[in-house]
Parts: C-alpha cells; structure tokens; sequence
C-alpha cells in the first residue's frame, strides 16, 4: 500500500473530510501555504515526527500536519492567480475551481491541515522534507516545473466532492476511466490469447501423446503376440500408460 498524503478540511457541519494522493504531495496544495508558514511550524512538526516514531501516539499525528487557516489558504490562492503565471489554461481554471471549493465547501472557521507523515518516511531524516517543501515557493527551477506540469491528479489528488466544482477535475475522471477500460479490455483481449495458447498446446499435446501411445500399444502387443517378446511388449505398453499419464495430469486433472 503506497504511503498517502492527505489535506483535511472541515465543511459546514464541523465533520473531517480529505484530498488525498499517495507518494507526493499535489502541487496546488502546496499553494495554500507560503514559506513564512512553513518555518512558524516547521519545529512543532519535526517534534510531532519524533514522539510518533519513538511512542507510536496517535495523539501526536494532529500535530505533525501543517496547518493553515482558510482565509490565509484563500489569500495564497488568489495572490497566484492574480501572477497570470504562464501556464496552461486548464492550470489556471483548476486552481480558479479550487479556490471556489474552498470558499463555498469549507467551514469558514474550519483549519485546512496538510498530512504528509507518511511520505516523509522516504527520506533519511523525516524533517529533511522541509528541503521539498521550501524548495516549492523559493527555487526557481522547481517553481518552473510545477507550473508547466500537465494537468493529472497529482495536481490536486482526489476527491468526488470536488467533481461538482471542476469540469476539468470531472474531464480527468472521465480519461481515468477511459485508460482503466482500455486496460480493463488489453487484459481481457490478453487472458484470452493465452487461453488460446494454452488450448491448442494442450491438442497438440493430446495428438503427440496419443500417435506416441498408439503407435506404442501396437509394437507392444506386437512384440508379445507376433514376436514371442514378452519384456520388449510390456515395456512398449508401459510406455503408452506413461503418456496417458502425462496428458491426464498436465491438462485433464488440474
């Protein structure tokens, strides 16, 4: 099971509900936090991390995720929008639509709280994920990759109530379920070839071992009434009950 990362939110009524992705953490999340944040938490997480490693405190996982108000998620989103960064337009209306869920499915007093505990466990040091996630808003290189990435799920992860917000969440729902159909129909079209392949191997495996027994019946009652050769003729017999053997167990039996 792959390790998951998850963004927990609050909606109207107060009840916990998720994001989630698993191996990294989906970029337009990473928007809604800025690095003066991540430093002002980056020591409680770190110390989060370690009571969970040492004592397994389930008390403790609260508080290794990082956390950001809605209003602040809210003010990071609209400053990227507002870059009219170079990007394609199916970024942009992603991160339009996000924005909209946040304001309208999202508690107003609700905390949006990142959990990436899980996939810290990649690296040597837990806290060395801090690099990665600092990297995001200050290294030109990354900030450059991020924003010519093709729109996938790793863009914003998964959720079926975001579906009624994005029409570009829903298209990529839908090229989902193309890709699994297809999948779905090359495994099927493959489980068949090799039904096929094995059916005509065991016919010619039928055919051989039955020309071999004939043929090996034949000489055996040949030896033993024509020849007079009983030890030849009950070998040859033997030998024909060896190759009905081998058919019934390969193929008949099992």
């Amino acid at each position: 099971m792959a390790n998951r990362t998850y963004l927990y939110y609050q909606k109207k009524e107060n009840e916990w509900y998720e994001f989630e992705y698993a191996t990294i953490i989906p970029s337009l999340w990473q928007e809604l936090y800025n690095i003066e944040l991540i430093e002002a938490q980056k020591t409680q997480i770190i110390e989060a991390f370690t009571k969970n490693e040492e004592d397994d405190l389930e008390d403790e996982e609260r508080n290794a995720n990082l956390k950001v108000t809605k209003e602040i998620a809210i003010e990071n989103l609209k400053a990227i929008i507002n870059l009219n960064l170079n990007e394609s337009g199916d970024k942009k209306q992603l991160r339009i639509d996000f924005l909209k869920f946040i304001q309208f499915e999202i508690a107003d007093t609700s905390i949006i709280e990142l959990s990436f505990e899980e996939i810290s466990w990649f690296y040597e040091q837990p806290q060395d994920i801090f690099i990665e996630l600092e990297k995001f808003h200050i290294d030109a290189q990354t900030k450059t990759e991020y924003s010519t990435e093709k729109i996938t799920f790793q863009t914003i992860g998964f959720n079926d109530d975001f579906k009624s917000y994005s029409s570009i969440y829903q298209k990529l729902i839908d090229e989902q379920k193309a890709i699994n159909e297809k999948n779905r129909e090359e495994h099927q079209l493959k489980t068949e070839k090799t039904k096929r392949k094995e059916r005509k191997s065991k016919i010619r495996d039928l055919i051989t071992m039955a020309v071999i027994a004939s043929v090996l019946i034949f000489f055996g009652f040949f030896g033993i009434f024509v020849k007079n050769e009983m030890r030849t003729g009950l070998a040859m017999l033997s030998f024909s009950i060896i190759c009905w053997l081998y058919v019934y167990f390969k193929h008949i039996k099992k």
